[in-house]
């Protein structure tokens, strides 16, 4: 049996040798390993650890849930630990993929600073592959930025851009000779780049997800800003000094509501029954997709009393005023927090609302994608008393 195993594995090398040699390729990493364990490695005296901050504990206030009893979700993060942030400096490391996954020069997956979605216990995608393209070297100062849901609005916002703003707390953008970014040109990526004068001729895009492999001289690598679904304070302090200047004149009205009609997936099943009810409470009805990114930040930033369907575009809510109602409209089956957490930060008055089972027209069998039937009497009980007209 141990002579058949041997010949076995002696016949895939051999024959992962001939397809490295045909089609140019490199072997997948040997495992993955956690920053802590890399700093161990004899390859490790070159890299450089520089840390920013430590990690700390802070504790959050349970949000008010205005038509059912709380999940107990909630209760669990009550007390949860903000990561540490820091800059690695990684000589000769790889980067694969459009999320950004960073390996070692022994070919190792530095799990913790490489983001991916999905059950945490699956492995990497980098590990289904056969083999990988072969990099393509970079010299000088290469950082990397890329994470997993670049072309999503919140995780753009959130996860992206500070790790731009821990890269400036160690080095100059002058002295970066590459930004690796998960790019493809949606208005707000390029908007919010534009605002924090982002030199674009240093943008290496890393879109192509199965064939994009480069070796840096110097891979610069920020930590992840937060663990999946939480925010913390330093990120909406990033984000609001960044932009909260950058506001124009115009004024938008008090009481918003966001629809997700545009988007058609988690929308108010019942909107245009919903709708009569918002416009005699003076409220204003928005597709945020209709708006530009400083338009976004100057409608939130004005608002008094902020409902809609749980989404993406809430994640503006980052630039409302400290105090100001926000309502988030959420279905039984599909529970998030984020917007908890991050009303939590800036002293926000968090309600969460829950729609009904019932009546859902939703052709999904996405627990996050079904559109949310309300109980219209309920929520205006609840709207009525925060409406001064």
């Amino acid at each position: 049996m141990q002579i058949l195993v041997s010949l076995i594995k002696n016949v895939l090398k051999l024959l992962f040798r001939y397809v490295q040699w045909n089609f140019n390729g490199v072997q997948t990493p040997n495992g993955e390993i956690t920053v802590e364990r890399y700093l161990l490695k004899n390859e490790a005296k070159k890299a450089k650890l520089l840390s920013i901050s430590e990690t700390s504990i802070v504790k959050e206030r349970l949000p008010v849930s205005v038509n059912s009893s709380l999940p107990s979700v909630f209760h669990s993060l009550t007390r949860r630990i903000v990561p540490a942030s820091f800059i690695l400096s990684l000589p000769n490391a790889r980067v694969w993929g459009a999320h950004g996954a960073v390996v070692s020069y022994s070919n190792y997956l530095l799990k913790d600073i490489t983001q991916k979605f999905g059950d945490k216990d699956k492995p990497h995608l980098i590990f289904n592959k056969i083999f990988l393209k072969k990099q393509e070297f970079k010299k000088g100062k290469i950082a990397v930025l890329a994470t997993c849901g670049s072309n999503v609005y919140y995780h753009w916002l959130f996860d992206v851009l500070p790790r731009l703003f821990l890269l400036q707390r160690k080095f100059s953008l002058d002295e970066v000779d590459g930004i690796i970014l998960d790019f493809t040109d949606l208005p707000f990526q390029r908007e919010t780049l534009e605002l924090l004068n982002f030199d674009f001729n240093k943008l290496i895009r890393s879109n192509n997800n199965w064939d994009f492999h480069i070796e840096a001289e110097n891979l610069l690598v920020p930590s992840l800003p937060s663990t999946l679904g939480t925010i913390n304070k330093w990120q909406c302090e990033f984000l609001r000094s960044s932009f909260l200047p950058s506001t124009k004149t115009q004024k938008f009205g008090k009481y918003v509501y966001i629809s997700r009609g545009i988007v058609g997936r988690r929308t108010i099943a019942n909107e245009e029954e919903l709708l009569p009810l918002l416009s005699r409470l003076d409220f204003q009805i928005f597709n945020l997709e209709q708006l530009s990114f400083t338009d976004q930040v100057n409608l939130f930033s004005n608002a008094d009393v902020v409902v809609g369907p749980h989404g993406s575009g809430f994640s503006n809510i980052v630039f409302c005023k400290p105090g100001t109602t926000i309502i988030d409209i959420q279905h039984p089956d599909y529970i998030n927090t984020c917007f908890w957490i991050l009303s939590n930060q800036l002293n926000l008055c968090y309600h969460l609302f829950f729609g009904e089972c019932g009546n859902n027209n939703s052709s999904s069998d996405d627990n996050k994608n079904k559109n949310i039937f309300l109980n219209l009497a309920d929520l205006e009980k609840i709207l009525q008393p925060l409406i001064c007209i």
